[in-house]
């Protein structure tokens, strides 16, 4: 798996823990462009 496939795939774990967890809903919009910006800083993130 890739790393970026990796990323997008936590970020869409964590957006669904809270939204069962915690009772919050992260809009559509605002989960596209966390995962796109994860996707951005990706090389940063993991040094």
């Amino acid at each position: 798996m890739k790393l970026e496939n990796f990323a997008h795939s936590v970020a869409l774990k964590v957006f669904e823990e809270l939204e069962h967890a915690h009772h919050f809903v992260v809009p559509k919009n605002i989960q596209q462009a966390v995962i796109e910006k994860l996707k951005e800083q990706i090389d940063e993130l993991i040094s």
